[in-house]
């Protein structure tokens, strides 16, 4: 690996410089790269490059002066030439890599020393974990690294510590999320998908949903009918339904890109072939086999009922999400009472409209009976839209594993934008106080607490965040924001306790509830150019420069910073294409109309 600089000018334990002597590394935009710098020994110092200035001393503000005073005069002083000019490129310390582990640089980085690309061994030890407890995101955007080598983050720090993926239309943040939600899924964890776009789930083409990963990448009929052949070739019989499964194992195991293990068939039949039976018969393999039929979606919206002892104001908030506004405190006083009965949805309602008319008080009674009657007026019009789900019923089916589906995506399209903050609020907030309290049991009369065991591991996905969690959202603002905003609230602060998680994803990071983007500890950053988000973003991280911010502007489609808890230091990095279809094809109208009137016969007519 060829030199690219030297270290130059005052130097300290936490950054250094470097004069580029590299031509090639000069004309690159080498800001997130990384570089080492070796030391005596099997010693290096990693750094990441900040920032890159060119200077030329010929150009001071004094010389520049007295040669435009020359030059007017008439001396004709000839230009300097370029070869003065110099890059200098400012970098961070990240640590001393003392063999296979980094640590905390305590000395001074020594002036003069050589500085080189990031070495490939470098690389896998700082952002390559054979684990699979890590996942396989993308490729290191690092001048002079190989990109062979899969960076990945840290899964259990994702789902302990929160998540956000952040980044303009088309930038490339829903592939991103579906990159982690598939990883995730195929390791097993559950999932719940609040998608209010229909991107992670088509009711009418199996083929576009999540984790369903048939036809899709360079897996196509061709090429798994020369994986079989190989197979044969080893005397070795395999169905072509076990290829799909296989290949999912084996990127689980060595933490590789199903595109990586297929790339050289015959090294597939070298690893497994003494193996097939015993992966085969593994329950992982079992799992994998399963995987396209472990999502379930839900198109629902809150049943409204009694959810039990420990769950009235549960209730009495989910009737104030549908209306958008608030009861006072005498009508909550009588709710308290009038709701607990064993009716449901518009019978419950009623029920409640007809014990309001034994109200005394007449203002009261009257400004009662009007909310309920508006109430039950939203709540027919939402039986034409979704299927009314008793969440109670729906939250317990899911953690205790009652569905065997490990990924439910919620559809929101169907609902008005409030109606989807309440279906937000109330499958968090169920859960949530579930975990923590317990569920009220109808046969016994009372809150039981959850077994441990059955409390499964759970991770929540809000795509387009900011319709779903507002910022700035009130009661008088935003009734229905204001309640899934606290329910997130909780998840922020008490839900690693219970095993449960949140990633969101936003265009737009400015417009979702701060204070949840504040306790994600691990962000993606995709291409923004808001300098509203870009100084929001400043705010929630520690780990970006100025740049490196306005880097954001221009990354490009495909690309993201990350961030956080879940890697070792900030990079950026190539995201890997999601192994399945996007639930919605990219509409393209202008497209259709000119095929509609044929303009390609007319083209090729016209040999154009």
């Amino acid at each position: 690996m060829r030199k690219i600089g030297n270290i130059v000018e005052v130097t300290s334990t936490l950054s250094f410089k470097f004069v580029i002597t590299d031509k090639e590394a000069e004309k690159e935009n080498l800001v997130f790269s990384y570089v080492e710098v070796p030391l005596s020994g099997n010693e290096k110092i990693i750094g990441r490059i900040l920032d890159v200035k060119k200077e030329n001393p010929l150009l001071s503000i004094e010389q520049a002066g007295a040669l435009a005073k020359e030059l007017i005069e008439g001396i004709g002083v000839s230009f300097p030439p370029e070869r003065y000019t110099y890059a200098i490129a400012e970098c961070e310390v990240v640590g001393l890599l003392k063999g296979d582990k980094i640590e905390q640089n305590r000395k001074p980085v020594p002036p003069g020393k050589e500085v080189y690309p990031l070495s490939t061994n470098s690389l896998r030890i700082l952002f390559y974990k054979k684990s699979p407890e890590f996942i396989p995101i993308g490729k290191i955007e690092s001048f002079g690294s190989t990109s062979e080598v899969p960076i990945t983050i840290d899964g259990n720090e994702l789902v302990t510590k929160h998540f956000a993926v952040f980044g303009m239309t088309g930038s490339g943040k829903t592939n991103t999320a579906a990159k982690i939600i598939e990883e995730l899924a195929m390791r097993g964890y559950k999932i719940i998908i609040f998608d209010p776009h229909g991107d992670y789930y088509s009711s009418t083409d199996p083929r576009r949903r999540i984790v369903n990963f048939e036809g899709v990448f360079e897996l196509n009929p061709s090429k798994i009918k020369e994986i079989i052949a190989h197979f044969e070739k080893e005397g070795i019989v395999i169905k072509q339904e076990d290829i799909l499964p296989l290949l999912q194992t084996l990127s689980v195991i060595s933490n590789q890109p199903i595109w990586h293990v297929i790339r050289d068939p015959q090294e597939i039949v070298n690893i497994v072939k003494n193996h097939l039976k015993s992966i085969k018969d593994s329950k992982f393999f079992e799992f994998q086999k399963n995987l396209k039929d472990s999502v379930m979606q839900h198109i629902i919206f809150p049943e409204i009922k009694y959810y039990g002892e420990g769950f009235g104001d549960f209730t009495i908030k989910l009737m104030e999400g549908f209306l958008g506004e608030g009861f006072s405190d005498a009508q909550r006083r009588h709710l308290y009472d009038f709701i607990k009965t064993d009716k449901k949805g518009e019978a419950f309602i009623n029920e409640l409209i007809r014990k309001a008319g034994t109200i005394e008080h007449d203002s009261t009674r009257r400004a009662l009976i009007g909310k309920l009657r508006t109430l039950r007026s939203i709540y027919l019009d939402l039986t034409n839209m979704a299927n009314p789900a008793e969440i109670d019923k729906l939250a317990v089916n899911i953690f205790t594993g009652k569905y065997p589906q490990n990924i439910h995506v919620v559809s929101l399209y169907t609902l008005p934008e409030k109606i989807r903050k309440v279906v937000v609020f109330a499958i968090i907030e169920y859960i949530f106080r579930a975990y923590k309290f317990g569920v009220y049991e109808e046969t016994e009369g009372r809150t039981i607490k959850i077994p441990e065991e059955s409390r499964y591991p759970l991770l929540f996905v809000l795509e387009e965040a900011r319709s779903l969690i507002p910022a700035h959202a009130s009661p008088e603002k935003s009734y229905a924001g204001w309640l899934a905003v606290s329910a997130l609230r909780d998840l922020a602060y008490e839900g690693r306790k219970f095993k449960l998680s949140y990633g969101i994803i936003s265009q737009k990071p400015s417009t979702v509830d701060a204070e949840v983007v504040s306790q994600c500890n691990t962000l993606i950053l995709h291409q923004l150019k808001n300098p509203d988000d870009q100084e929001y973003v400043k705010k929630v991280t520690e780990g970006l420069t100025k740049i490196e911010i306005e880097m954001l502007k221009n990354i490009g489609t495909g690309k993201a910073v990350i961030t956080g808890a879940a890697i070792n230091s900030t990079i950026l990095v190539e995201i890997f294409r999601r192994y399945s279809l996007e639930g919605i094809i990219k509409p393209t109208p202008l497209s259709d109309i000119l095929h509609k009137l044929k303009i390609d016969d007319l083209k090729k007519q016209l040999e154009l």
